[in-house]
């Protein structure tokens, strides 16, 4: 398993994962120009997992500066998994890269805000060491890195 933060390079890269992925969902396909501005922002995160160079999942993080503190946080905005590849820890993988790469860059936590309804999501998140807090039908889940 290979997980790739993707550059401005891998346009078509992303393009193939999130359009793979969300064809199962029958969701919007991703355009160039959209994935193009997205890249071009350094504090946009996307990172692609890859099984044998095929794309098996993804993750959309967002940095963001912080008011209270010289450490920026990050959001963790969505994770997706081929419903084939799911149970296989591949989302963990893909957290725990992203996991390095906040300790790596200084980042004061990363959050992952959810749904109570989302078992996998909440079954992720407990299972890579975040913290839950829930706020009504909303949960943030939280890493700490400080």
């Amino acid at each position: 398993m290979n997980i790739l933060r993707c550059t401005i390079n891998d346009v078509d890269l992303v393009i193939e994962a999130i359009n793979k992925i969300k064809k199962e969902e029958a969701s919007n396909i991703a355009e160039v120009n959209t994935v193009t501005r997205f890249l071009n922002n350094d504090n946009n995160y996307f990172f692609v997992a890859l099984d044998d160079n095929n794309v098996v999942g993804y993750a959309i993080v967002y940095r963001q500066t912080s008011l209270d503190t010289l450490n920026d946080v990050m959001c963790l905005y969505d994770i997706k998994v081929l419903k084939n590849h799911r149970a296989r820890g591949i989302g963990e993988v893909i957290i725990n890269e992203i996991k390095k790469i906040c300790e790596s860059e200084n980042i004061l936590k990363l959050w992952a805000p959810t749904n109570i309804r989302n078992i996998p999501a909440s079954i992720l998140c407990k299972k890579t060491g975040a913290m839950a807090k829930e706020l009504g039908n909303e949960v943030i889940y939280t890493y700490e890195f400080k």
